[in-house]
């Protein structure tokens, strides 16, 4: 797997510094041969107890790059340390037993012009060494690219980030030429960068003074922060499926509503087919058969008076019969 935040280590290109990749952020695994060199010594379980001896098989390493160079300065002290190795001249000779390849052929030419008593000899051996992997501005170029890029990735928890970030910091010294100290304040500053804007915005809130307290302080901080908003992204999924299993259940609850029903509680009229009244109860029904009444009443007081010459003969027929009383 490529490293993170950084262009994939091209070893082809290994002799030009321009392509060396900084130390990532993910750790990008140590590419081992097929058929790797290994070597077995006998080490101490307890530096200070010599009865403590037991059997450790080391992988020999041709570093190409800067995060590789500084895993295998770790492992070394580590050999140094349970060897134990204690004379500057076993050093030396450890060093040409961890090595294979290139870095090996280097290490052996680096070491033929140095003083294998002095302790300082074997510090600036290891720095020409590191020179040839990362070239002279390893520092630099380490700082460059963790102000610029480093963040942290959706899949990396708050400690896991933490950890890688002190490793970093532990590697930090093995890099070549001049640059920021990365002290605690410089890895606390970058820790909350990597972090997304919520993490910061959380801090400030609660009144939290990060730039005030250890960097442990911080650390355990914004776990706490981390905490609750995993809860948070685990408790909202499972309201809102909740609430969408209630929905379910109401509409299933629901009475069945056939095709033209008006919907559960509201009655539809069999008139003017609108919900909310029954047929009885319809003005539209009922405006319609009071026009209906009126106009039937008219029509029966006009079929007595068939025309006006009828009126007339009725009203004469009237008067004739009161002047012969």
């Amino acid at each position: 797997m490529a490293p993170a935040f950084s262009k994939p280590v091209d070893n082809s290109n290994a002799s030009n510094p321009r392509f060396r990749a900084p130390i990532p952020l993910y750790p990008s695994p140590v590419e081992t041969p097929t058929h790797p060199q290994t070597f077995k010594v006998k080490v101490r379980l307890d530096p200070d107890d010599a009865s403590s001896k037991y059997d450790k098989t080391y992988t020999c390493y041709d570093p190409k790059d800067a995060e590789t160079f500084c895993h295998m300065r770790r492992t070394f002290e580590e050999y140094v340390e349970h060897r134990p190795l204690t004379t500057t001249t076993s050093m030396f000779q450890g060093m040409s037993q961890f090595l294979c390849g290139e870095a090996k052929d280097n290490w052996n030419t680096i070491a033929e012009g140095k003083d294998k008593n002095s302790k300082d000899d074997f510090e600036q051996a290891l720095n020409e060494l590191a020179i040839r992997i990362m070239g002279k501005s390893g520092k630099r170029d380490q700082m460059r690219f963790m102000n610029k890029n480093l963040g942290k990735p959706k899949d990396m928890t708050v400690g896991d980030l933490f950890n890688r970030m002190q490793i970093m910091q532990k590697d930090y010294i093995y890099l070549t030429g001049k640059g920021e100290v990365l002290d605690d304040d410089k890895l606390k500053q970058l820790l909350v960068d990597a972090l997304p804007a919520g993490f910061r915005a959380a801090m400030d809130n609660s009144g939290f003074e990060w730039e005030e307290r250890t960097l442990e302080e911080v650390r355990d901080h914004l776990q706490a922060i981390e905490r609750g908003q995993n809860a948070w992204s685990t408790v909202q999924p499972r309201r809102n499926e909740d609430r969408s299993q209630r929905n379910k259940q109401s509409n299933h609850d629901r009475p069945h509503r056939a095709e033209g029903q008006a919907p559960s509680g509201k009655d539809k009229c069999g008139f003017c087919k609108k919900p909310g009244h029954t047929e009885d109860k319809c003005f539209k029904k009922k405006n319609k058969e009071n026009a209906k009444k009126k106009g039937n009443e008219r029509v029966d007081a006009m079929q007595h008076v068939d025309s006006d010459d009828d009126l007339i003969e009725e009203l004469d027929e009237a008067c004739g019969s009161d002047s012969e009383n």
